[in-house]
């Protein structure tokens, strides 16, 4: 996707977590940012509390397909997790 354009939408910011953004004309892609929550998940007999957030993608199918964009996506999540 070199030379594309992806757009970023916070929308979590607001408290709202996204659904699927549609790109705009000029952009291959719309990354969708959804708000921060505190959820508590078990963890060795213990219960632990972490932060969540939604991440949504769309593209546009004529620019790149589904094994990028899942590669794509896992790379950010690998970067939000382990910075």
């Amino acid at each position: 996707m070199q030379g594309q354009i992806i757009r970023l939408s916070n929308i979590g910011v607001h408290g709202i977590d996204p659904s699927f953004a549609i790109p705009a004309p000029a952009a291959s892609a719309i990354l969708t940012i959804g708000n921060v929550i505190r959820e508590i998940f078990p963890n060795n007999s213990r219960m632990t509390m972490h932060k969540m957030m939604s991440l949504s993608v769309t593209v546009d199918r004529t620019v790149t397909n589904e094994v990028y964009t899942a590669k794509f996506l896992s790379f950010l999540i690998n970067l939000l997790t382990n910075p």
